[in-house]
């Protein structure tokens, strides 16, 4: 999925995507011209205070600039958004399809990191 890329995060048309960090919610986010503004999005979500804001933007500058290094910067790639085992069917121990696509999006790599933090 890496391979399909788009200039902003959002869904195609550069229409907002369901927020894959609402959980069960039906709220949408997006779309944002930069990584930069995604990341302001999520960091102002954030709880634990100020402290825990700078700590995550500091890391999330730090992947932006490895990104860079190594030609990735600045492209949003598809993501799933609820990719978990029970959206991946297996028949005879091969993976045959991903279901469950509505809370995918084009978003910055680092989006599986900050998926894993609460709201």
């Amino acid at each position: 999925m890496r391979v399909n890329t788009q200039p902003f995060i959002g869904r195609m048309d550069r229409r907002p995507t369901r927020n894959p960090y609402n959980g069960l919610g039906m709220s949408y986010l997006g779309p944002f011209d930069s990584e930069e503004a995604f990341d302001d999005w999520c960091l102002s979500r954030i709880s634990g205070g100020a402290l825990a804001r700078f700590k995550w933007r500091r890391f999330l500058a730090g992947e932006r600039k490895r990104r860079a290094g190594e030609g990735g910067s600045g492209t949003f790639v598809l993501t799933h958004g609820d990719f978990t085992p029970r959206n991946i069917l297996i028949h005879d121990g091969i993976i045959t399809c991903i279901i469950d696509w509505e809370r995918s999006g084009f978003f910055s790599p680092s989006m599986p990191s900050l998926s894993s933090l609460r709201w």
